[in-house]
C-alpha cells in the first residue's frame, strides 16, 4: 500500500466543482490507498474555505 500526500491544491479541486482540477481530482480520489495530509493543511483548507459557501464542507465526513 502506498501512501499518497494530499495538499490543500487537492482538496480544494475535490471541494470546488468549478475548479479547473475537479474532475481530475474526483477520479483521483477512487485510486487512493492511503492519503497522508498535515494540520497545517487542514488550516490552510479551512482558511481557503472560510468566506465561501462551501464552508460547512470543512465538517465534512472527508475529514
Amino acid at each position: 500500500m502506498t501512501a499518497v500526500f494530499a495538499d490543500t491544491f487537492y482538496f480544494l479541486a475535490l471541494l470546488n466543482k468549478h475548479d479547473d482540477a475537479h474532475d481530475q481530482a474526483v477520479k483521483y480520489v477512487d485510486t487512493i490507498d492511503q492519503m497522508v495530509t498535515t494540520e497545517w493543511v487542514l488550516t490552510e483548507l479551512a482558511d481557503g474555505l472560510a468566506s465561501s459557501r462551501q464552508r460547512h464542507m470543512f465538517n465534512s465526513p472527508l475529514f
